[in-house]
């Protein structure tokens, strides 16, 4: 509801408008508001425009990360519906946000060019916002183009405003460049798109998007050099432009990039590109990021800063490097001030820090690239000069006497090693003679703010083995006292944040050897200065633990900031479990487990999630199998340890009875029970939830969950809870696309399975091996189709000692899904029958020289012969090998086992019926699998053989063809399977019902030869002779039939 303006006199409120303006002046944080209220105060005036142009600011400030929020929002909406201007005496409502955007539809594209002009030179710079806002919204619908006069006028009104005093102005400056900024984005992306295409009719677009950007980057550049002695105007053009002239470099540099240099238009737009570049880097980067920047501006210079290096990584590593366009106003040179951000606090906005580190990462790979030092095959210029930047800067801050620049050092060279750069920056800081025990002596009577500072540099050096051993030697008596530090009160907070962080330090440094003199030799690697040996305090692991899981049982709750706390204990906990000592230990608080993973799954955070997967990962990892030859090996490098240093020889009997202690408890039934109290805690949900596509997970945590899920399908009981708690359709949406896919149900050439190239896929195939193994098909998977062929690209792996048991069990898995009824919607009979690739695969593991596999392979065999098209495959031409009625017994096949030829191998078949006589040979290597020493494979051999004999062709050739079938059946029928009286029961019953099928054909010679076979007459007048026998009833029809000839 509208209400009437406030009766007061003139002199009111032009004191109320000068009071709101100077607090807009020196209180930016509440711009929005201070706007609203002046906006009323005008209002009760009758200043309508005056009040329509701070409601405008006000509505395009709350569009702001810093600014916006429902509040905020709600309040200009309110603003608008509520505000009244005085006109005569009567309140009237001023126009309405909606209106005021809308007061520009009606000009032409040109007479809003002309309208900025106009509104820049009388600088009413309310109206050049609403005018900038409505090119905008032009030019991302399409409806204008950026030419170089466009362009250039927009830049001019910005530059304007950057010179001119007030919030109007400097509102308005945000507003231009926002809009510009984004069109010379989008020319970027033009430009990238051409440059992988063809020539083409576009061509002449993409030259005259290189005009403009040229033109206008000129004109940057131009006003840079008018203004050079213009500070204000620099900061100001700096702070608010610097997405600006980052998004006219890198889309200049894009088209030069794209470019051969082979004209002078060409050269010329290199030579703008390397100006701009110069300029950014060396005023509009040091101006936006200097002390009295906002947080928020920082940050977008940086973030500008990266992308010109993405465009050209060369140049940009060259000029950084040498701090080309840095003026004398400036001082600092590049690449100090990129380390003030890397030292910045925790505390303060981290975007701007993090927005640094990957800069240096991206600036220390482009510099590598560059030109080579000059010495010969020394490191590249560009890696020199920062590499005595580095050295220079963090060496005088970290010996400063002053706390806030030696704590400012330390967080800036952690970043370094964090950022994986500090071993090509900070190695010579190594290499100086007594830095690092200053370094240490020093930060005993640090501050609390240093000592943190510190151990993120211990923490971060840790991945550095050289680097960390020489850290441990001198602060472990230091770190030990930090991490003993007794809990304090709520003013003590910071002490014992030094306290968790010692200790995480700590947990870190218990994998390094404590004796530093083992790794002087590759000292030189790392940039660290040779040193004598001295004894090294050593931490309690236990104790270690035991300070983490009660820092992580305080912190038992679900938020974000409960997961910030937790995460350095996690982390700490996952170095601490590469001990099997520990990882007992750790696994029998399930109380810190269950609030660990709980967290976890609630909060979503990436940085915790992973460091929860790498502590499930240590504690439910089996010990890794080593062959024969790993283990002479090992043994041979203990040798050559002990042999080295006559000290150690006290300490080797003890070292031999820990390592026999640590295999004792990463045995894999400790493991089996680590892995189910681990669960029992809710590892899963966390694990799936981790890497859902909402949580966008990196490869690495995707690697770590699926190696994860492989060792936990090693654990029969856990499969089950693994398909109900969603790890199988987790694990199929985590492979890559390289990994097999389930092709169509239909009939058509197939690529051969080859061993998985991923790891990851290879981690997933086997997970889902072993789940397939115990849970039934049409539980454990939507369609067990979906995974066939990635089961036999696990089968196709290699043979060594870990493949071979992924083949085994590649093939149990594929023998269960083969085990569904036939016809139903989980049969995949037909769909592996189709598969000639595939199913090649399978009849060579028929041929393998290791028992389990071959075993494995005969009973997914004895499976599939359900299917008529495998059932065809054995059974066709089986005939043609049966002699004729005339011929002499000596034509019958050789004995022994035939390996399969290669269907494209058509020398090794006869001329006349090649094929069917190499598929009769698959009926033979059936008939030799029935005959091998293990007992599993001879039962599933004959159950194939008591299947296909229902085929007159496969009954003639195992009776009329085969020399030893009969025998093999005589030999079945006695066999006692070593007193297993089950599986002797299978094998007589398969026999019954091979001749009981052979002896019903119609070709009588078939019956006359079973009858010329003694022994094995003998075994089925014994089984017809057992009424209680399930192999009674077939024996007894095959006796008969016997009699009757």
């Amino acid at each position: 509801m509208a209400r009437a303006p406030a009766i007061s006199s003139t002199q009111q409120h032009q004191d109320r408008v000068a009071r709101i303006t100077k607090e807009l002046q020196t209180d930016s944080a509440a711009a929005p508001k201070l706007l609203l209220e002046r906006a009323q105060a005008y209002g009760d005036m009758g200043e309508e425009s005056l009040a329509r142009g701070d409601l405008a600011q006000a509505a395009a400030l709350v569009k702001e990360s810093r600014y916006k929020s429902a509040e905020s929002v709600a309040a200009v909406e309110q603003a608008f519906r509520d505000l009244t201007v005085a006109n005569g005496g009567a309140a009237q409502r001023v126009s309405s946000a909606e209106s005021l955007q809308n007061q520009y539809k009606q000009n032409s594209n040109k007479e809003l060019a002309d309208l900025v002009i106009e509104a820049a030179a009388q600088h009413t710079w309310n109206n050049v916002a609403r005018i900038v806002a409505e090119i905008g919204r032009r030019m991302t619908a399409k409806q204008v183009e950026l030419d170089s006069k466009l362009f250039c006028t927009l830049l001019d009104a910005f530059h304007s405003a950057c010179e001119q005093e007030g919030s109007d102005a400097h509102n308005a400056a945000k507003a231009v460049a926002a809009s510009t900024g984004a069109a010379a984005t989008k020319l970027a992306v033009t430009g990238t798109r051409q440059q992988t295409e063809a020539e083409t009719a576009e061509t002449q677009s993409e030259h005259a998007s290189a005009i403009v950007l040229e033109a206008a980057a000129a004109r940057v550049i131009s006003v840079w050099d008018t203004h050079g002695g213009n500070s204000e105007f620099q900061q100001r053009a700096a702070r608010y432009g610097s997405r600006l002239y980052a998004a006219c470099a890198y889309a200049l540099a894009t088209y030069v990039g794209g470019s051969d240099g082979s004209n002078q238009n060409e050269r010329g737009a290199a030579t703008t590109q390397r100006k701009l570049y110069e300029l950014y880097i060396g005023r509009v980067w040091l101006e936006a990021t200097a002390a009295t920047a906002a947080a928020e501006e920082a940050s977008d210079a940086t973030q500008g800063l990266l992308r010109i290096l993405t465009a050209d990584r060369a140049l940009f590593a060259e000029l950084f490097a040498a701090g080309s366009g840095v003026t004398e106003a400036n001082g600092a040179r590049p690449f100090e001030r990129l380390l003030v951000q890397l030292g910045q606090d925790d505390t303060a906005d981290s975007s701007a820090r993090g927005m640094a580190m990957l800069v240096v990462s991206q600036l220390v790979a482009a510099a590598k690239g560059t030109t080579g030092g000059t010495r010969n095959n020394g490191p590249p210029v560009a890696i020199q000069q920062l590499r005595a930047d580095a050295v220079r800067v963090l060496d005088k801050w970290i010996q400063s006497t002053q706390q806030a620049e030696r704590t400012r050092g330390l967080r800036a060279l952690a970043a370094l090693y964090e950022s994986g750069t500090g071993t090509e920056l900070a190695a010579d800081l190594w290499l100086q003679r007594g830095w690092a025990e200053e370094l240490w002596d020093q930060g005993e009577w640090d501050g609390h703010d240093a000592q943190l500072a510190l151990l993120r540099l211990a923490d971060a050096s840790s991945a550095h083995a050289t680097v960390a051993t020489q850290m441990k030697r001198l602060g472990s008596a230091l770190v030990l006292k930090l991490a003993r530090r007794k809990p304090g009160s709520a003013v003590d907070a910071v002490g014992d944040a030094v306290a968790n962080a010692a200790a995480g330090v700590l947990a870190k440094w218990a994998g390094l050897p404590a004796d530093a003199a083992n790794n002087v030799g590759a000292a030189a690697q790392e940039g660290v200065a040779p040193e004598t040996a001295e004894p090294t305090p050593e931490a309690d692991p236990v104790e270690l633990a035991d300070q983490h899981l009660s820092h992580i049982t305080a912190q038992a709750t679900t938020g974000a900031d409960a997961a910030a706390a937790m995460e350095p204990s996690i982390e700490a906990l996952g170095y601490l479990c590469l001990r099997p000592s520990l990882k007992e230990h750790v696994v029998q608080n399930g109380a810190a487990l269950a609030a660990i993973f709980a967290c976890g799954h609630a909060s979503g955070s990436a940085p915790f999630c992973f460091a929860a997967a790498m502590l499930v990962r240590n504690l439910t990892q089996p010990r890794a199998v080593l062959s024969d030859e790993q283990r002479r090996l090992q043994q041979l490098q203990r040798m050559g340890n002990r042999a080295q240093s006559a000290a150690a020889t006290h300490t080797t009997a003890k070292q031999e009875k820990d390592d026999e202690r640590e295999r004792e408890l990463d045995s894999p039934s400790l493991v089996a029970r680590r892995a189910e109290r681990v669960c029992a805690a809710g590892a899963i949900p966390m694990l799936v939830s981790a890497v859902s596509p909402t949580a966008r997970p990196s490869d690495g945590l995707k690697d770590a969950v699926a190696e994860i899920f492989a060792a936990l399908a090693t654990v029969t009981p856990l499969r089950g809870l693994l398909v109900q708690q969603g790890a199988v359709q987790c694990l199929l949406r985590l492979l890559t696309p390289d990994a097999p896919k389930a092709a169509a149900a239909v009939a058509e050439p197939r690529p051969a399975p080859r061993p998985l190239s991923h790891p990851r896929d290879r981690n997933i195939a086997w997970a889902l091996a072993k789940i397939g193994i115990s849970v039934p098909p049409h539980l454990a998977f939507r369609h067990p189709r979906e995974i066939v062929r990635l089961l036999l690209a696990l089968a196709a792996e290699e043979s060594d000692a870990q493949a071979l048991l992924m083949r085994f069990e590649a093939l149990l898995a594929l023998t269960n899904l083969a085990s569904a009824t036939p016809g139903s919607p989980d049969d995949v009979r037909a769909y592996l029958a189709i598969d000639l690739a595939g199913f090649g695969l399978l009849e060579s593991a028929l041929l393998s020289s290791h028992p389990l596999v071959r075993r494995a392979a005969t009973e997914l065999v004895c499976n599939l012969v359900y299917d008529p098209t495998v059932f065809e495959r054995f059974a066709a031409g089986a005939d043609k090998c049966v002699p004729p009625d005339d011929a002499p017994s000596e034509t019958l096949l050789p004995s022994g086992i035939v390996e399969l030829p290669d269907d494209s191998d058509t020398q090794q078949l006869p001329p006349s019926d090649g094929d069917d006589a190499y598929r009769a040979q698959r009926l033979h290597l059936l008939v030799a699998l029935s005959d091998v020493d293990d007992v599993a494979t001879r039962s599933a051999a004959a159950g194939a053989l008591a299947i296909l004999s229902s085929d007159l062709r496969c009954a003639r050739y195992l009776f009329l063809a085969h020399p030893r079938a009969s025998a093999v059946f005589g030999d079945l029928a006695t066999d006692d399977c070593g007193g297993n009286s089950s599986a002797q029961a299978g094998l007589r019953h398969r026999v019954a019902v091979i001749c009981a099928n052979a002896a019903t054909c119609t070709d009588t010679r078939v019956a006359a030869r079973i009858r010329c076979s003694p022994g094995l007459v003998a075994s089925l007048r014994a089984m017809a002779d057992d009424k209680n026998s399930p192999c009674a009833a077939p024996a007894s029809r095959t006796v008969e039939i016997l009699d009757g000839c």
